[in-house]
């Protein structure tokens, strides 16, 4: 049985399971990297809530769980054909797969089927049962998306995306990314020092650390000199990939926000490590090119650590 075959298995299962408590015969699982991160089953009466689709569930949990909105790398297994609504929001999500069990006319016998919105959606607007109209309404007082982006700190959040190449093995890499020891070596800009205050490595584990610069000159988020961040783990692949929800203590509206950190990890062709780190979404006041060599210069340590890790590693090995 193929992993396919066995998620779509179990989201006709979570339907079978949600008839049997009065809901509609639908259910749906959400999957990253071979790993069930959500699931969710049709809600409509139960929560007399007309979005509450088995898909848009899953979506809303998997998001919680990831800390991110952006879905990118998960698939969606669906009972059923999913609606114009739950297609358009794993879309916007950015969902790379998207496979159902039943069909469209499958369901039709039963009135379980979303064709006659899809036929009605694909009419010319003015055509449709229900009119779309633009009025262009024009309230006193400031646009409420020039307002909102003032609130953000007149900026978009941004992704600082950085590859690096480790000479030790993903294993010697996975384990540098949770040992609170390591990361306040490594995970640390040259020029300031790394406190780890908490580091509970495991998903749901929470952790809180502190970068002071080593000058008076710098200047911190969180005191004069301090940046504090605190956040979880809400994602752990052995081996494979760390993901992290963390934002600064701050007053500052530019700098406030949660963050992902992705790491990802892959075997490279010498038998090291290739690193891929994402950090998302991150506040509009942090500069770009600031963040981008700040981390380099951090996976820097890290590469060095490592390699120095596992040259001992080898050492001990073959006296």
């Amino acid at each position: 049985m193929t992993e396919e075959t066995q998620w779509l298995r179990e989201a006709i299962e979570l339907a079978r399971e949600n008839v049997s408590r009065g809901g509609r015969p639908f259910g749906a699982v959400v999957v990253r990297d071979g790993r069930v991160v959500a699931r969710g089953v049709n809600e409509t009466h139960a929560a007399n809530d007309p979005t509450a689709h088995a898909e848009l569930l899953a979506l809303r949990a998997a998001g919680r769980a990831l800390g991110t909105p952006v879905l990118a790398g998960c698939a969606v297994y669906a009972s059923g054909h999913p609606c114009p609504m739950c297609l358009a929001a794993m879309t916007i999500a950015g969902v790379e797969r998207v496979a159902y069990a039943y069909s469209l006319d499958e369901g039709a016998p039963y009135g379980l089927t979303s064709a006659p919105t899809y036929a009605e959606l694909a009419k010319p607007p003015e055509q449709r049962a229900m009119r779309l109209v633009h009025v262009p309404v024009r309230a006193e007082g400031e646009h409420p998306y020039a307002l909102w982006a003032k609130a953000r700190g007149a900026g978009v959040r941004g992704t600082t995306h950085v590859r690096r190449h480790v000479a030790a093995p993903r294993s010697c890499v996975y384990r540098a990314l949770l040992d609170p020891e390591a990361v306040q070596r490594w995970m640390v800009p040259t020029g300031m020092t790394s406190e780890v205050h908490e580091y509970d490595a495991r998903e749901g584990g929470h952790f809180r650390v502190s970068l002071t610069y080593d000058e008076p000159t710098g200047t911190g988020k969180t005191t004069a000199h301090t940046d504090t961040y605190h956040g979880r783990f809400a994602w752990l692949v052995p081996d494979e990939q760390v993901v992290q929800v963390l934002e600064f203590e701050t007053g500052d509206p530019a700098m406030q926000g949660e963050m992902t950190m992705r790491f990802t990890l892959t075997d490279a062709a010498d038998g090291g490590t290739d690193l891929e780190a994402v950090h998302e979404n991150v506040p509009p006041g942090v500069r770009p090119e600031d963040n981008e060599l700040g981390w380099r210069m951090s996976l820097t340590k890290l590469a060095a650590l490592c390699e120095a890790r596992h040259r001992a590693e080898g050492a001990e090995a073959n006296p």
